[in-house]
Parts: C-alpha cells; sequence; structure tokens
C-alpha cells in the first residue's frame, strides 16, 4: 500500500531529525523542517493522511497516521528548541 509507505517514510524522516537536531545548525533544522511540512502538506492534500477519506482505513493505516502526526510534532518542536535557545535574526 503506497499510502502506507508514503506515511511511514515521512514519520522516519521526521524522527530522525527530532533525534538528531542536537548535531544540526539551527538553519539545517529549518530546512529539513520545511522541507519534511511540504511532504506532510502534499500527503494531507492527497488524503493519505486521512483515515476517513482513505478506502483503506485499516487499523495499521490509522496507527501510522497518528505516528507521524507525532512525528511531525516531535521535529517541529526540535526547530523551536533551536529558534527558542539561540536569538536569530528571522
Amino acid at each position: 500500500m503506497k499510502d502506507l509507505k508514503d506515511i511511514k517514510g515521512l514519520t522516519d524522516a521526521a524522527r530522525l531529525l527530532a533525534a538528531n537536531h542536537y548535531d544540526m545548525t539551527s538553519q539545517a533544522i529549518y530546512d529539513e523542517f520545511t522541507i519534511l511540512s511540504h511532504e506532510y502538506e502534499i500527503l494531507a492534500v492527497s488524503g493519505s493522511l486521512s483515515a476517513l477519506g482513505n478506502s483503506n482505513g485499516s487499523e495499521e493505516l490509522i496507527k501510522a497516521i497518528k505516528e507521524c502526526k507525532d512525528a511531525m510534532n516531535q521535529a517541529e518542536d526540535s526547530l523551536e528548541f533551536h529558534y527558542l535557545k539561540f536569538p536569530t535574526d528571522l
């Protein structure tokens, strides 16, 4: 199932960003999170992140969607941590 594979790939990338943000610059985290956010939006617009709109709304898919949202929140928290900790000119 392509949707599930795409969601899990995005989840893994977001988790990796959240786990490794201490070793990255604020700009690198911002750049990576921007890409992940764009990919997340593409999945949302396509209906992949909606278990109700997806004909394959299995339990596994619902769990994957929740995990993806949680991983994206963790990645966003990592970005906020860096921008709140270090002054920026943004």
